[in-house]
């Protein structure tokens, strides 16, 4: 099991595969995440572990978005928060 979330991170350049590990020690490619992806937002929503690791591809360019932060930009709109639920 991985760690739960305390921030979301938001591709904003690059390449990177979500994987899982299985319980043999093998992996599994599950996606591919490009611009516009946003990376832990399972886990940081219900505070579960994530069971997935994020494996860079390329050099990415990230923005890191705090659960402070979060937290504040929905109190401002509302409707992000289902938009990212969509995603």
């Amino acid at each position: 099991m991985g760690d739960i979330p305390e921030e979301l991170w938001v591709i904003k350049g690059g390449r990177a595969e979500e994987v899982l590990k299985r319980p043999d020690g093998s992996f599994q490619r599950l996606s591919f995440l490009t611009e516009g992806s946003v990376v832990g937002l399972e886990g940081f929503l219900d505070g579960k572990p994530s069971p997935v690791t994020i494996d860079a591809t390329e050099d990415c360019s990230l923005l890191r978005i705090t659960r402070r932060n979060y937290e504040s930009l929905i109190d401002a709109n509302p409707k992000l928060e289902r938009n990212l639920l969509l995603v």
